[in-house]
Order: C-alpha cells, then sequence, then structure tokens
C-alpha cells in the first residue's frame, strides 16, 4: 500500500512538474519570447532539406533512367543507319501530338 501511495505521489509530481512547463510555454508564446518546445522555424528548415534531398535523389534517378534511353537511342540509331533507313523521315511527327497537348510556357511573370 505504501508503495502504491509513493508512486502515485511520484505520478502526480511528474504531472505537476509537466504542467508547469507547459503553462511556462504557453506563458512566453503569448509574450512573444521563445519557448523550450521545438522552434517552427527549426522544423521548417528541417522539413525543407529533407523535401531537398528527396527531390535531389529523385531527379539523379531520372538523370539515369535518361541516359539509359539515350544509350537505346545511339545503338538503334546506329542499327537503322547500317539497314539503310531514313532517320528523318522516321522521327516525322514523333512527339507533336504529344506537344500539342502542353500548355505554352510564355512568361507569365510579364502579366503581373
Amino acid at each position: 500500500m505504501e508503495s502504491d501511495l509513493k508512486g502515485l505521489a511520484n505520478a502526480y509530481n511528474s504531472l505537476e512538474q509537466a504542467n508547469f512547463n507547459l503553462e511556462r510555454e504557453v506563458k512566453a508564446m503569448r509574450s512573444g519570447g521563445a519557448s523550450s518546445g521545438p522552434d517552427l522555424e527549426t522544423i521548417k528548415a528541417e522539413a525543407r532539406e529533407e523535401a531537398h534531398k528527396e527531390s535531389e535523389a529523385e531527379l539523379n534517378d531520372l538523370l539515369v533512367c535518361l541516359g539509359q534511353e539515350q544509350s537505346k537511342v545511339e545503338r538503334l540509331s546506329s542499327r537503322l543507319l547500317e539497314l539503310g533507313e531514313d532517320m528523318v523521315k522516321l522521327l516525322e511527327g514523333i512527339g507533336e501530338e504529344d506537344e500539342a497537348d502542353l500548355p505554352d510556357h510564355d512568361d507569365d511573370d510579364e502579366e503581373d
């Protein structure tokens, strides 16, 4: 029974300490001061850095894929030349449908 009371007393003291810390943080936030909690700007900076790392990794993956596709194009082009195919004639019209679906990229900044 005595150990149960000591456990409850310790738990109560922990709650009191947590409450005190939270009240101090609230007062600091209301007065515009710094709190002992995590800084919002630090969290934003860490999130930006993580997003930058992820996009850089994705960009590297895309560059590897682009290099692989370029190698395929070079090999196929050389083989087509060996077979006597006219490359210009083969490539006519390829990509025109895709380009027609893309929006124009005029300088939108000039409209502001």
